[in-house]
């Protein structure tokens, strides 16, 4: 690795940076619980996202039931055949 840092004054700064840094244990502690926390808030906006989704395809297939339901029910289908049909209940129906 020696080579390496002579031959290239970028890798030289980069390796000495890096021993400075490492060598401040509250630096590299700060640092690892900043990116903990960007992990965290990266990982709770993802999980928000995905049950948001999921909520609103659940919304959405309710209103898609209730919808045929009624257009169902307006072209004189049972009550029964409409429930079993959407798979509502009959209160719901009615």
């Amino acid at each position: 690795m020696g080579i390496l840092l002579e031959n290239n004054p970028n890798l030289t700064e980069l390796a000495e940076r890096y021993k400075k840094f490492d060598a401040n244990r509250e630096a590299r502690q700060a640092y690892e619980d900043r990116v903990k926390y960007l992990r965290d808030q990266a990982n709770l906006l993802y999980t928000a996202e995905v049950e948001g989704r999921a909520k609103g395809m659940e919304e959405g297939q309710r209103q898609a039931q209730l919808d045929i339901a009624r257009r169902l029910k307006a072209s004189g289908l049972s009550v029964t055949a409409i429930a079993q049909a959407t798979g509502l209940p009959v209160e719901e129906v009615l």
